[in-house]
Formats: C-alpha cells, structure tokens, sequence
C-alpha cells in the first residue's frame, strides 16, 4: 500500500505493474493523492491498467496473478492445527463451526476415536494444508454451506485424493452442533469398518 508521499515521488503510478516480480502490484488508499488514481475496465487491460485486446499484454497480466497467487501462499496465515500425531483420521474446518467441531472431538476421544483437527484461515491454502491433509488417511470436511465448497477446492489445490475425503455439511440454517459431527464420523467409519470386514 503506497502512502501519499510515495504515490508523489513515482515517476507515473500503474496499478497492475509488479516491479519487483512477486506478483502482487502497488496499491492506494483512495483519495490520498490525484496521481494515485486509476480507470480501468474488467480483465481487458494491461499492466499499466490501459484498456488492450492484444493478446500478448494481456498474457503478461494472467502470468502475473499466476505469481501473485503462488506468493500469497507464503504470506496468509497458517492453519490451527491440533494434532497428537497417532490419529489417521483428519477433520477440516473453518472457523465458523470450531464450537461445534471441539465438542464433537471431545465426545469422540471419550469414545475412544481420537480426531486431529485443522482450522484453515485463509486461501490460498499454505504448505502446513497441504502436510496434514498427507498425514491422514480419512479425512472429514466440516463446512456449513449446501456445496462443499471448501472440499471442492481442498480438491482442486491440494494433492489429496479426493478418497480421503468425506464431507460433513450442514445448511439448514440454523448453527451447526456437535451433534451432527460425531453421528457422520462414526456412520462413515463403521462403513469402513464394514468394507474392511469384507476384505
């Protein structure tokens, strides 16, 4: 974020210019300085944010979110992540439903099915997301929205097979409860303890 003294001394300000190649360019605070001032339209502009059809600059410009997107995952903030070490099984979770999620854990290790826990906090996801989601074999997403939306991009940007993975959703509205959490775990491992037998 560039202040108004800063803004000043540059030569020109071009919003979408990356000078120093991390991806991620310049920014203002509105209002602080005319010269920090900016009109562009949608993705149709290049780095200097001028309006282009060419298909070259507008190649520069992808490439650059490309890194910028690789850098953010150096630099949002790492998961919460509440492991022993001896569980296989994993549960995934935002924020929102950490109540929910800790009862549940509880009930479950006093039922003797120890769960680590991951609480993501941002997106992209960092490297730590990407370690624990290797470290186990069955792994729960607990998410309070009808799509699974963060399993789908637990899928899409990590390694995971998405056979690890076994969603735990709740959209009914109301807040989620421990409730919910524990029957689903304990329903899917007796399946997998069916399919074990079988074998």
């Amino acid at each position: 974020m560039l202040t108004k003294e800063e803004i000043e001394a540059l030569p020109k300000f071009h919003r979408y210019l990356d000078k120093d190649d991390d991806g991620i360019p310049s920014r203002t605070l509105p209002g602080v300085s005319p010269k920090g001032a900016y009109f562009t339209r949608g993705s149709g502009h290049n780095q200097y944010g001028g309006y282009t059809e060419d298909s070259a600059e507008y190649q520069v410009v992808m490439e650059r979110l490309l890194r910028k997107f690789k850098q953010a995952k150096t630099l949002v903030p790492t998961p919460v992540i509440e492991a022993t070490g001896t569980s296989d099984i994993g549960l995934v979770a935002v924020g929102s439903s950490r109540g929910a999620v800790n009862e549940a854990r509880d009930i479950l290790a006093r039922r003797g099915i120890p769960i680590d826990y991951m609480r993501i906090k941002a997106f992209p996801f960092t490297k730590e997301v990407e370690a624990f989601m290797a470290a186990h074999d069955k792994i729960f997403v607990v998410e309070q929205n009808r799509d699974a939306q963060l399993q789908s991009l637990l899928t899409l940007e990590t390694d995971v097979p998405k056979s690890k993975l076994h969603s735990i959703l709740h959209y009914s509205g109301l807040p989620m409860t421990s409730k919910e959490i524990v029957e689903a775990v304990i329903a899917e491992l007796a399946t997998r303890g069916a399919r074990s037998c079988r074998h």
